[in-house]
């Protein structure tokens, strides 16, 4: 099980990128529910899917912080960013969320060869995860 301790020592490597993909909850961590969040805040505005962007920055500005790890951002149930017809870039996400904080995905995903299979490989929802700084937790 991965620890707060785990994730400071991996941040003390002081990477471009800072993200986590983990298989459970962490002690200590907030987790936030994207799918639930990123639907409630689409649910009250259902015609306004052009507004998938402003929600999603909205979900995401959630930032906590950490006595040991500092700035992070925690998140599960993230398979509402793969869908088509909200035309997000998960990558970007990925990307722009690691690099001034740490960013935990709790997720089932399978990762190999630094690619991330939201379900599992050869499914259609692939990210390419080729140079993201990235520690997986088994």
């Amino acid at each position: 099980m991965l620890t707060i301790q785990d994730i400071a020592y991996y941040l003390q490597q002081n990477t471009r990128n800072k993200i986590v993909f983990c298989r459970e909850g962490i002690d200590g961590i907030r987790f936030i529910n994207v799918g639930l969040e990123l639907s409630r805040i689409l649910g009250e505005n259902p015609d306004t899917m052009d507004g998938a962007d402003t929600a999603y920055k909205q979900v995401l500005g959630q930032s906590q912080e950490n006595g040991l790890i500092g700035m992070y951002l925690a998140l599960e149930n993230i398979g509402i960013l793969f869908e088509p017809d909200l035309r997000l870039d998960v990558r970007s996400i990925f990307d722009n969320y690691s690099k001034n904080q740490c960013l935990i995905v709790n997720t089932d995903a399978e990762i190999a060869d630094d690619r991330f299979y939201f379900l599992r490989k050869g499914d259609g929802t692939e990210v390419n995860l080729q140079g993201l700084s990235y520690q997986l937790s088994e």
